[in-house]
């Protein structure tokens, strides 16, 4: 007898505890509900993909239990969003973010929706809520608690004549493994009188295809008729709740198919927290399955740690991470013992190889009458025709902005496949087997997502472009040259190179030489077409020279990144580059070598000559004469008003701020270890992480949060309930507080997450090191400004609000502040990329990027309080000047804006210049 014949009491559940019928037994419709939430929690409380037991399965530890979310699973956090129409179609604007659990479980909205990119996370806060709901009804009373009902939204048909919401129900149950014909139809009519308290959860309204109610199709689903019928359950059944998610961008597009009544929410990337908490959570998990069959993970300590270093050290991979699906994956494809992945497209290549033809369980799900779909050396011709296929949607996209494909199209590239496997010999498939190869693509195994019927994309971008990139292999160099003029070939371009570069001696070889022919073609081209051209060079160079390239280390190499290093410094002297591409060209810098600041770091002559000269000649005005417009309390304490006038010796002052380069050879000559850099009592004290200073510094700095990390908070970047824990970060380090953030770690990058003792120690190891090397001038030191040298330094003899003039940023790329914010850079970029705003031969970067210590107290501008030069007290508040990246006052890219933070804080736009001038 198979399952479709069972009776119903054959696969109930025993008995336990409510609903109790006449004979004191739980009653029929009491095991029914227990039977389907058993089953619904086995199905959803797991990772749907990069789960720690396939990882296990590769090592032959085959059949692994499946960690529960809660063991390995990382929540997100998510921002509330204030909805509002307009003509382009429904725009939102942030909130602070707020904790995922509290907005879920402890609001009454009863309806909520979450939006994110691919890759965020939203189907695993769908299952995440469906098995906590669960679990909460099989450990109370199933009679009290809500009911959720997991429907993914492309599975749900509307091709019958049951009602809309009915349909809802049945899609929940058909998604559910091992429920019969037979199961599903009397689960349903239970559940179907218990809608007044279901949650329904609609995982992916963007996979959904637009249209209309009225379609000519009557039961075709689409995105207006699962509108319909959700506002049709909330109407009939208002004590019942919604969880819907969708990817932003569809779902912001028109305003007919957005629930007006719902709440909205958007959920972002990981943080680095968030980052390391998932890997260390990820190898707990992995080491309790193996433990549950008596196994232990060889050196599994020790992979954490590689791959804790990976993603806190380079850039691409630790950008990768933040998104929760690649990160997943990136866990699973990671070798540390022999060959671990070293860029982005050696990952993405291994996790399409892993989840598309070596994974147990996307063979398992080949066609049981041949053994599987990819027997017989078809693997090798899915991922081919994946790579055409990419290649092809790539060009459509960039033509038409459409990423869609149909099973036509993964046919097409499947048959160009086979029939050049055909012509050499290697494989020849019948027309149906082709098709079966079809329908293996069309199930997605993590790669491929289907978007509606018969519509299937990437399931996210860096599998499109890496496979696009591994297409461009059959290409020639002339053809590669043509895709030079537009920025969108930059990504597939590189992880070409990237793909090459790891494989043989010949690939890297050709890589290299075409990257010489693309170097000439660069060069003989103008403006914007020049920059794309020479900045993708740059980046296949990266490639080229990454620990695991084989020709890495070629002289040839070298003088290709020579030159192409001076080239794309030369760029950046060109003002008509939009942000973007400036940040881009600085970032390809950080990874290729930056000549600006690395002899800076290692030649102490060269930092010396470096210095901007300032001799001040008589009383100099500072100030304005009415304060500037603030929007906090904090920046009101402080005006720039009245002006006052003061002389200044002649001092010297960096031309950039102190970069991670830089800094990192004060890390290294022991900074952190050698309390004689320390010259503050407080600065001993937290260098040497005194337990009673501590202990003082715990309650100032809780009690200084609030006040001083407003800015964050607004962005929505930290909330009031992570407030502490944020706070207390800074308290016990030894090194900067970002020092292992890829976002703020490139070498060019400045150093930020610096208090005021440690910007200190820096000039005090700094003046030894100039002096050690006899290029100390007698009886001279670096040290911090005070903020009337800052100030004089930012705009010298100049009298507008700029150190360039009176142009304010947001007139063209001339800092990065609060005016660039549309360009999600979210980070500080490379010091110098606007290397003509400034006055003439003046510091560079001075206005924006971040924020600088200045040694004065916060003192309103009194005659006797602006003739303090050295502050004692080492606990006093300092200035800090110059606006940053992330501060949101209009005017705090002024050269006379002032604000304060105590010596303790530490922020991600907050770091240090240093002058040269006459010891106290």
């Amino acid at each position: 007898m198979n399952e479709s014949e069972r009776s119903g009491a054959d696969w109930l559940l025993p008995a336990v505890g409510e609903g109790l019928g006449p004979s004191g037994q739980p009653s029929r419709r009491t095991r029914i509900l227990r039977s389907y939430l058993t089953r619904l929690t086995a199905h959803a409380d797991c990772l749907e993909f990069g789960d720690p037991s396939e990882f296990l399965a590769t090592l032959n530890l085959v059949g692994s239990r499946k960690a529960k979310l809660t063991d390995v699973w990382v929540m997100p956090m998510v921002c509330a969003l204030a909805l509002g129409a307009t003509r382009q179609g429904v725009q939102f604007s942030a909130n602070p973010e707020v904790p995922l659990d509290r907005v879920l479980f402890e609001s009454n909205e009863p309806t909520q929706v979450i939006l994110g990119r691919a890759g965020s996370g939203k189907s695993t806060v769908c299952r995440y809520v469906a098995a906590r709901l669960a679990t909460d009804m099989l450990e109370g009373d199933v009679s009290r608690e809500v009911i959720p009902l997991l429907v993914p939204a492309r599975t749900i048909n509307f091709q019958s004549s049951a009602d809309p919401v009915t349909c809802l129900v049945h899609a929940a149950l058909k998604e559910i493994p091992g429920i019969s014909r037979s199961m599903e139809t009397e689960m349903a009519n239970i559940l179907l009188t218990e809608l007044d308290r279901c949650q329904i959860i609609v995982d992916g309204f963007d996979e959904v295809p637009p249209g209309r109610l009225d379609d000519a199709a009557s039961g075709t689903l689409n995105r207006t008729k699962l509108h319909s019928a959700i506002v049709d359950f909330q109407e009939a059944h208002p004590s019942g709740r919604v969880l819907l998610t969708s990817r932003d961008s569809e779902y912001r597009s028109s305003t007919e198919t957005v629930l007006p009544t719902a709440f909205h929410y958007a959920i972002g990337t990981f943080s680095r927290e968030q980052v390391e908490k998932s890997i260390e959570r990820w190898h707990r998990a992995a080491t309790a399955s193996a433990a549950a069959r008596g196994e232990t993970l060889r050196d599994w300590d020790a992979r954490e740690a590689s791959l804790l270093e990976l993603v806190r050290f380079d850039p691409d991979l630790g950008k990768l991470a933040e998104v929760p699906l690649l990160l997943n994956l990136m866990q699973i494809v990671f070798r540390p013992e022999d060959d671990f992945p070293r860029n982005i497209s050696e990952v993405a290549s291994r996790a399409i190889q892993f989840l598309m033809v070596k994974n147990p369980r996307s063979r398992r799900n080949g066609d049981p009458e041949t053994g599987g779909a990819l027997r017989g050396g078809r693997d090798e011709i899915v991922i081919e025709a994946l790579r055409l296929l990419a290649y092809r949607i790539t060009l459509r996209e960039n033509a038409a902005g459409d990423q869609a494909f149909a099973p036509g199209d993964i046919f097409d590239a499947l048959d160009s496949v086979v029939e050049g496997h055909r012509m050499t010999g290697r494989v020849d498939l019948t027309t149906a087997r082709v098709a079966e190869l079809v329908e293996y693509v069309e199930r997605g195994h993590g790669i491929v997502i289907q978007t509606g019927p018969r519509r299937y994309e990437f399931s996210h971008n860096v599998f499109r472009e890496v496979l696009t990139g591994q297409q461009l292999d059959q290409l020639e160099p002339a053809e590669l040259t043509t895709l030079l003029t537009d920025p969108r070939w930059l990504l597939p371009l590189r992880y070409w190179a990237g793909w090459k570069a790891t494989g043989t001696r010949e690939a890297a070889t050709y890589v290299s030489s075409v990257a010489s022919e693309l170097v000439e073609y660069g060069r003989s081209a103008h403006g914007r077409e020049r920059a794309i051209a020479l900045l993708a060079v740059g980046e296949m160079v990266i490639e080229l020279t990454r620990p695991g390239s084989v020709v890495g280390g070629w002289a040839s190499i070298r003088l290709m990144q020579t030159l192409i290093v001076g080239l794309l410094v030369d760029l950046l002297e060109d003002q008509t580059f939009e942000f973007p591409l400036r940040v881009r060209i600085g970032d390809a810098l950080g990874s290729l070598g930056d000549p600006r600041v690395e002899a800076l770091a290692a030649v102490p002559g060269s930092f010396v000559a470096s210095l901007v000269p300032l001799t001040p000649a008589g009383p100099i005005t500072f100030g304005r004469r009415t304060p500037h417009r603030v929007t906090r309390e904090k920046y009101a304490k402080v005006p720039a008003s009245p002006q006052v006038e003061r002389l200044l010796l002649p001092f010297s002052v960096g031309l950039l701020p102190v970069t991670n380069l830089e800094y990192a050879r004060f890390i290294r000559a022991g900074g952190y270890r050698t309390a004689s850099y320390w010259t503050s009592g407080a600065g001993r004290n937290w260098m040497r992480n005194d337990p009673d200073f501590l202990a003082e510094l715990r309650t100032l700095v809780e009690e200084a949060a609030e006040i001083h990390f407003q800015t964050e908070i607004l962005a929505g970047r930290i909330t009031r309930e992570d407030l502490r824990a944020v706070a207390h970060r800074q308290l016990r380090r030894s090194a900067p507080l970002y020092w292992h953030h890829p976002r703020f770690n490139r070498p060019n990058q400045p150093v930020v997450g610096v208090n005021y003792w440690e910007a200190e120690a820096y000039c005090v190891w700094l003046t030894r090191w100039l002096a050690d090397n006899g290029c100390l001038p007698e009886g001279h030191a670096i040290r911090l400004p005070t903020e009337f040298e800052w100030e004089f330094a930012a705009r010298r003899d100049g009298t507008g609000p700029y150190p360039w003039g009176v142009e304010p940023p947001s007139s063209g790329p001339r800092a990065h502040t609060m005016d660039h914010r549309n360009s999600a850079v979210g980070r500080t970029c490379a010091v110098g990329i606007f290397p003509w705003a400034r006055w003439a031969d003046g510091p560079l970067d001075i206005v924006g990027n971040v924020w600088e210590w200045t040694g004065s107290r916060p003192d309103l501008y009194t005659l006797e309080s602006v003739t303090v030069d050295a502050v004692t007290d080492s606990m006093s508040d300092r200035v800090t000047r110059g606006g940053s990246w992330l501060s949101q006052e209009p005017e705090s890219g002024e050269v006379t804006f002032r604000t304060f933070d105590p010596p303790f804080n530490a922020y991600e736009d907050l770091g240090i210049r240093v002058i040269l001038a006459r010891a106290r």
